[in-house]
């Protein structure tokens, strides 16, 4: 693409105000790919500048630095490919709302590519029930009856642009074979990720091992730009386990 027209192949996030968390979505699915985790067993430790992380962030440093994809900010990518200047995008699936509306029939879809394997990241909207609502059993059955029928009903999720979790509703036929117009037979193209799907640590600051200051995210910027993969990866490793190691004591996980 690059070659043969005015358009980019690819860009790559390199700063900006959402930098942490685009780079990150991309980091997270490589380093789940390589068979990274992102802490020991006991979660005393930060472990993404393990092999798998190292992997992850130099492969997208090559893209810029050997396949001269141009370095952006964050979300300029996400413009130029809804304006037909990014040949392709690596990017939240909640994004394909604007991308059907600006691109229409030249849109296309696939799973992310299996680089170093299975896996990618993924997030979810979630339904809770809390500790007061849960004290009343005629309350706590109420949420319970809402929470599955909202799940069972989850195709129109589907068709908003999410893919169902509900493994009876993605595996039905109407989503399977969905056709026509909207974004559901967009969003049934790429729903068998959900089969290689991982999730964050879901004890208190899981996220922001990947997501905040001293981050994989702002590490893979910072390797983007040109520093050396393993020494910040491992600096923001051990800034991570440090906090790690103090929410663990303050909540008992």
């Amino acid at each position: 693409i690059g070659e043969n027209t005015d358009a980019s192949g690819y860009q790559v996030v390199g700063s900006g105000p959402g930098g942490n968390f685009l780079a990150g979505i991309q980091f997270a699915a490589l380093f789940y790919q390589g068979g990274g985790e992102w802490t020991n067993e006991d979660f005393t430790e930060v472990t993404f500048n393990s092999e798998a992380g190292v992997q992850a962030a130099e492969y997208l440093a090559h893209l810029a630095s050997d396949l001269d994809a141009p370095v952006v900010e964050s979300d300029a990518e996400i413009n130029a490919f809804q304006q037909g200047q990014n040949g392709m995008v690596m990017s939240g699936i909640w994004e394909t709302t604007r991308y059907s509306e600006a691109l229409g029939e030249d849109l296309g879809v696939a799973p992310i590519p299996s680089i170093f394997g299975d896996g990618t990241w993924g997030g979810s909207h979630n339904l809770a029930v809390t500790s007061a609502g849960a004290e009343d059993e005629n309350t706590k059955a109420c949420a319970y009856y809402f929470i599955d029928w909202f799940s069972q009903n989850s195709l129109q999720w589907g068709a908003a642009g999410q893919i169902p979790a509900r493994n009876e509703v993605r595996e039905s036929d109407e989503f399977q074979n969905a056709s026509g117009e909207g974004l559901l037979p967009l969003i049934a193209q790429v729903a068998p990720l959900a089969e290689s799907v991982q999730f964050l640590p879901t004890f208190p600051g899981g996220g922001d091992i990947l997501f905040g200051a001293q981050g994989a995210g702002e590490a893979t910027t910072l390797v983007v730009g040109g520093s050396d993969a393993q020494e910040i990866l491992d600096e923001f490793a051990a800034a991570q386990t440090d906090i790690l190691v103090q929410n663990k004591e303050r909540y008992g996980f």
